[in-house]
């Protein structure tokens, strides 16, 4: 069993019992990824998960806890904690930190070279991260002086062949997860000059490029988390 079926299959249980609520919340969640580069190649990661809309929709049908169902936040705070004390051991990173703000969970560390990052990103995927394993297992970043590039895999290929367990967990998690958006936002030492997505934004001022994507078209493989930059150097 491949990581990501792990995954799906090991979360299939809680899955279940959030059902019935997020298939009227749907899209009650959203991801970020945010990397602020310097000219070389070192910067920091930050990633969020914003559970606002979830939360506020489970204290308005009576609370947060609920008999036989887990509290989400405190969950997804305590892996947090465990994944920053690994984070914290790799070489090339530094400021390694994690903090909850309301319902919106952040982790975020400062990385010297892209090697660290790459490194960084493997760790997270294999740790558990905060439960975005399955938007981000497999990437890597590729650096030059002059670009910038997130590289995915196809997540139908990671997924391999699914056994009933996973393929009922990944429809459950298709059926809510509606609008949830993944956010990309690339922070550059130069003014951009090209992006490969079409659908990318770049700022006024061409040194934030920003790509945002519904996390039911990336489960699907409709969209994917590829994108490639080159800016002017400075």
């Amino acid at each position: 069993m491949t990581s990501i079926q792990h995954f799906f299959s090991g979360r299939i249980r809680l899955v279940g019992l959030f059902a019935a609520l997020l298939l009227v919340c749907t899209g009650c969640f959203d991801i970020k990824e945010e990397i602020t580069l310097q000219k070389n190649g070192s910067g920091t990661y930050v990633m969020s998960v914003d559970m606002t809309g979830l939360m506020s929709m489970m204290e308005s049908m009576g609370g947060g806890a609920t008999e036989g169902v887990p509290d989400p936040m405190h969950a997804m705070d305590s892996t947090m904690e465990v994944q920053a004390e690994a984070m914290r051991g790799l070489k090339g990173v530094s400021k390694v930190s994690h903090k909850r703000e309301g319902y919106v969970i952040t982790y975020s560390y400062d990385f010297e070279n892209f090697d660290a990052l790459n490194e960084a990103s493997e760790l997270n995927n294999a740790g558990g991260g905060m439960g975005t394993e399955s938007f981000t297992q497999g990437v890597k970043y590729n650096w030059t002086s002059k670009s910038f590039e997130r590289v995915t895999p196809d997540i139908q290929a990671l997924l391999g062949e699914q056994d009933e367990e996973t393929k009922s967990a990944m429809d459950m998690m298709k059926m809510f997860l509606g609008e949830a958006k993944f956010t990309l936002i690339y922070h550059l030492p130069g003014p951009a000059k090209k992006v490969s997505s079409k659908t990318a934004q770049i700022s006024g001022d061409k040194r934030t490029v920003t790509q945002e994507m519904k996390l039911l078209d990336m489960m699907e493989g409709n969209e994917s988390g590829d994108l490639k930059i080159s800016f002017k150097a400075r």
